[in-house]
């Protein structure tokens, strides 16, 4: 397990941005091949989406799982396919730097099981790199155009 870390810089409000952050329901939508979002309850989402791993894709459903968080600035789950095939865990953390400015950082580790997985197992980085910055990307729009 490897978990990588990525971070961007945003023009938003503090405590607005941490409210948004804490609702799956607005950023797990900016996941590449995103499909269909489900809310189960108030910490399961069901995500429809395509996994793309290089020229390899496939439809997938994951069962997102989300921790309740005292802090205002965390929001922590775990994933996994319906078939155990792809699992990982992952966290989004907001720290003010400045009034106005937030640092987004997205925190993500991915696994595939199988022996049919084994071959696309060195795709991972890239995976966790395009979730990454498609997430920090778009909240970045979404947060920035809301003021």
């Amino acid at each position: 397990m490897t978990l990588e870390h990525y971070s961007m810089t945003i023009n938003a409000p503090f405590t607005s941005s941490c409210k948004r952050i804490k609702e799956p329901s607005f950023w797990l939508p900016f996941l590449p091949g995103f499909n269909q979002l489900t809310n189960i309850s108030k910490f399961i989402y069901l995500i429809d989406l395509y996994l793309s791993l290089g020229h390899v894709s496939r439809k997938v459903l994951l069962t997102f799982e989300f921790k309740p968080e005292k802090k205002m600035t965390h929001s922590s789950f775990t994933f996994s396919s319906s078939n155990k095939s792809v699992t990982g865990f992952g966290q989004l953390t907001i720290s003010q730097k400045l009034k106005n400015t937030i640092q987004l950082e997205v925190s993500l580790d991915l696994q595939l099981h199988g022996k049919r997985n084994l071959l696309l197992t060195p795709l991972l980085p890239t995976v966790k790199e395009l979730w990454a910055e498609s997430i920090l990307d778009q909240v970045k729009y979404s947060l920035e155009n809301e003021q």
